[in-house]
């Protein structure tokens, strides 16, 4: 009987596939059929579903990656920040008003002039920006202030006025100097102290400009005494009861006429602020008072009790440091003296050698053996602090700076001027006594 033909052929892969096996083949079509149906989801659905994988997978890595990279650098700069020494992370004069709990401090309410009520304008130039700041805070919007320096880039020492500086001095109301022979270019303007109201704040504070080498022949220096006289008596009708004293030992090269040393810095010396002020209110006052201007006269009232509490606020946290340091035997190197009041007043020790603190005064060069002492005090860790002024650092500061760095001793990088971030000056000494204290925890 003759093979049909196409049932030879009907199923080639049953043929082949019982040449290949042992086993009979089966006759059911539904594994055929099966395979039929399943073969065409393999390149529709399979590569899709790999290349839906795929890209999850990618994405769950970028974003575990980032994930990674924020706890990462999180903890690394936590690690920086607690592995850096007190050097490395250098006090900056121009650093926040944050106390030592890193807490910003109060907002100073002598910023807010917008109650200010003023039926005159106080016309008022200072030599530097130190007294030009207080001016303004207790003048608000009735006093138009102008300082000559008013930038921490000038060198204040050898300063040379222009003849628009002068003519400044010459036009103003009401002159601030700072004297003690800081500012004797400002002498040079030729002050009219029939016409101007003229203060000199190391008048107020008993050093006389002649004592301190300034050569200043004009009359503002009596100007500032006999208005000193006026203060006193308008001092005493002021219920003013501040708890603060001082002991200063001034180490400055500037000498009076018993030979004593006169540190020209005074916006650093908290009670010679604390009279400059009082000065400034009173001219502000009679200034007003001359012209009929009550409502300058109300204001500048209002803003100097302000001022007046802020002050307090200041020297009775300088009196609770004090307390606090008592035991701790803290000691402070300066390369020039610029804050050694206000650290006098924290209860820490100057240990600056003095003919080194002198011949640094007097921009002459310290003695090796005068430079090695200093260095010998900031290695073998004496001193628990390094105040640098950042206007004058020459050599000799640097070397001190590297010495307290590689002994891992605080800086505090004070300016002679108020810095441009620093809002007025009671904030600045604010700030400043903050790092002080920060550096007096890290080293106790």
């Amino acid at each position: 009987m003759e093979r049909n033909p196409d049932s030879t052929n009907a199923h080639p892969e049953h043929t082949n596939a019982s040449t290949d096996t042992n086993h009979p083949v089966s006759t059911t079509n539904t594994p055929s059929t099966q395979q039929d149906h399943a073969q065409p989801r393999t390149p529709q659905y399979r590569p899709q579903s790999r290349r839906t994988t795929r890209i999850t997978i990618i994405t769950l890595c970028v974003v575990l990656a980032l994930i990674a990279a924020v706890v990462g650098w999180s903890v690394y700069t936590n690690r920086i920040k607690s592995a850096l020494s007190p050097n490395e992370t250098t006090l900056s004069n121009n650093s926040s008003n944050t106390g030592a709990n890193g807490n910003q401090q109060n907002t100073n309410p002598l910023l807010d002039t917008s109650n200010d009520q003023c039926d005159t304008q106080l016309q008022v130039v200072a030599s530097v920006n130190q007294w030009g700041s207080l001016a303004q805070s207790i003048g608000g919007k009735c006093a138009t202030v102008t300082s000559i320096i008013a930038s921490t880039s000038v060198e204040p020492h050898d300063y040379e006025p222009t003849p628009a500086d002068l003519a400044k001095l010459q036009q103003a109301d009401i002159v601030i100097l700072n004297g003690a022979g800081y500012d004797p270019w400002a002498t040079k303007a030729q002050l009219d102290s029939t016409r101007q109201h003229i203060i000199t704040v190391g008048s107020l504070v008993g050093i006389d400009q002649n004592d301190s080498a300034t050569g200043n022949t004009n009359d503002s220096d009596s100007e500032s005494t006999s208005s000193d006289t006026q203060h006193d008596e308008h001092t005493s009708e002021h219920t003013h009861a501040h708890t603060h004293t001082h002991a200063h030992t001034h180490t400055h090269a500037h000498t009076d006429s018993n030979g004593n040393s006169i540190n020209p810095h005074l916006w650093f010396d908290l009670e010679a602020v604390d009279q400059a002020a009082h000065a400034i209110e009173h001219t502000y006052a009679q200034v007003a008072a001359a012209q009929h201007s009550t409502s300058t006269s109300a204001t500048i009232t209002k803003r100097f009790q302000q001022w007046d509490s802020q002050y307090d606020v200041l020297t009775k946290h300088v009196a609770q440091l004090k307390a606090q340091n008592a035991n701790k035997k803290l000691s402070f190197i300066s390369t020039e003296s610029i804050i050694d009041d206000i650290l006098t007043d924290l209860g820490i020790t100057n240990i600056t050698p003095e003919s080194y603190t002198n011949a640094m005064n007097n921009d002459a060069e310290p003695s090796p053996s005068d430079l090695q002492h200093a260095l010998d005090l900031l290695n073998s860790k004496q001193a628990t602090m390094l105040i640098v002024n950042p206007q004058e650092l020459n050599n000799y500061a640097q070397r001190l700076q590297q010495a307290a760095q590689q002994a891992n001793i605080p800086i505090i990088e004070v300016s002679e001027q108020l810095p441009e971030n620093q809002s007025d000056l009671l904030t600045w000494l604010s700030t400043i006594v903050n790092k002080v204290e920060q550096a007096s925890h890290t080293a106790s």
